[in-house]
């Protein structure tokens, strides 16, 4: 019996501490909104072109629309990738579709020109992002090795965002896909930086899952302070050790004047939890330099606008593995051969559309600013101290002088 028990426990341990993407050897590319800025983002011309040039998972993030559709789209607004403007929020599905997704879209190496303006490239649903890249019917996976991975990130709050999710990843659970193979958890990691959408969505579904905002920022400050001031690490290890429920860590390579992309950090960012199955993932980096550095400390994947630049790089590191796909996904064509002559031309190191990439988060500001806070507290720690020892002091010597008056 106790047997049994321990058996049950220690697959649901395992189970719960599953690692993203498991036909994919370490390091690997994850292209960022389908390389975004070598095809019009999160559309299906801009991961069909990822794919086409190597990348191993495709990573967009969704949004629910007036009539609870999820769609594949980054902004809250409509105004900086469309011809239209509002919130996505506001419009239905339908709607939607009126739109032009590639009107605002202009090759780097080309500024000012809008190759992809009135082609009749749409905001697709995930719905269509899936049944594109996965097939129509079971009978199109011939193995699961093949199936394309998906890195996607809930933008909404709203928790039937969590549901819709897994409403579309439920149709790929049907006895018909499972009997062709496909575990549709071996190809998807979903993130958000709200803590209760990822609560929300680890309740309902077995979905292997990145760190919420709060949670990097339980390990990202204290690896900072670790790593600036290493002494304090024992006295650390021994109150606080992070056991998380997620399997992998989107962090930036770097904020400010914050450098999250060297050995130190990384050495120290591992050695707050015991696990060393948990991944480390970092966004966005466009250089060549850049990403061979983040290899050479152990990154896990690199998420990237420029999936060229990637596996030029992971090429000459010999650390490229090739993508396997599915022969009717392989020999995808149509709109992608369109940017592909385009794509050669493109130069080599262009790491900072700053602009686009700097992060609003308030996580990225209290990082920042950890030193200046830490000081903060510790000084705020002190006042608070020296106010509770004078209530409790006044009263106390109140009374004594009383007692020694009578």
């Amino acid at each position: 019996m106790y047997n049994v028990l321990f058996v049950v426990l220690f697959v649901c341990v395992a189970y719960s501490f599953k690692q993203p993407f498991p036909y994919l050897e370490k390091p690997y590319i994850i292209a960022h909104r389908g390389s975004r800025v070598l095809a019009p983002e999160a559309t299906i011309m801009a991961f069909e072109t990822a794919l086409s040039l190597g990348a191993h998972v495709l990573e967009f993030d969704v949004r629910i629309t007036s009539d609870n559709v999820l769609v594949v789209f980054h902004d809250e607004l409509l105004d900086r990738t469309t011809d239209a403007s509002g919130s996505v929020r506001s419009r239905s599905y339908d709607q939607l579709q009126l739109m032009d997704a590639a009107h605002k879209f202009t090759p780097i190496n080309n500024p000012g020109l809008f190759p992809h303006r009135g082609s009749g490239i749409k905001i697709p649903s995930l719905s269509q992002v899936l049944q594109h890249f996965w097939g129509a019917k079971p009978s199109t996976i011939t193995s699961d090795r093949k199936a394309v991975n998906f890195n996607i990130e809930i933008k909404d709050k709203d928790p039937l965002a969590v549901t819709k999710l897994i409403e579309e990843f439920e149709k790929y659970r049907t006895s018909d896909w499972v009997k062709a193979g496909f575990k549709v958890d071996n190809h998807i990691l979903v993130c958000s930086k709200y803590g209760s959408v990822m609560d929300e969505l680890g309740k309902k579904s077995t979905i292997p899952t990145c760190a919420s905002e709060t949670d990097c920022m339980k390990i990202l400050i204290p690896s900072l302070i670790l790593t600036s001031y290493p002494v304090l690490t024992p006295i650390h290890h021994m109150f606080s050790r992070e056991e998380p429920r997620f399997c992998a860590y989107s962090i930036p390579s770097r904020f400010s004047k914050l450098d999250f992309s060297n050995i130190d950090f990384m050495r120290t960012m591992r050695s707050q939890t015991d696990r060393n199955d948990l991944q480390i993932h970092y966004w966005v980096v466009n250089d060549s330099e850049g990403i061979q550095n983040l290899i050479e400390i152990g990154a896990d994947a690199i998420i990237t606008d420029r999936t060229d630049v990637a596996v030029k790089v992971f090429k000459r590191m010999n650390v490229y593995k090739e993508v396997q796909l599915e022969d009717w996904a392989r020999s995808m064509k149509g709109i992608a051969d369109k940017v592909r002559s385009d794509q050669l031309t493109y130069g080599d190191d262009v790491q900072d559309l700053v602009s686009i990439h700097l992060c609003n988060s308030p996580v990225c500001y209290v990082i920042e600013n950890f030193q200046l806070l830490l000081v903060g507290v510790i000084v705020m720690s002190f006042v608070c101290f020296y106010q509770l020892c004078y209530c409790c002091y006044y009263p106390i010597g109140n009374t004594i002088n009383k007692i020694k008056k009578d």
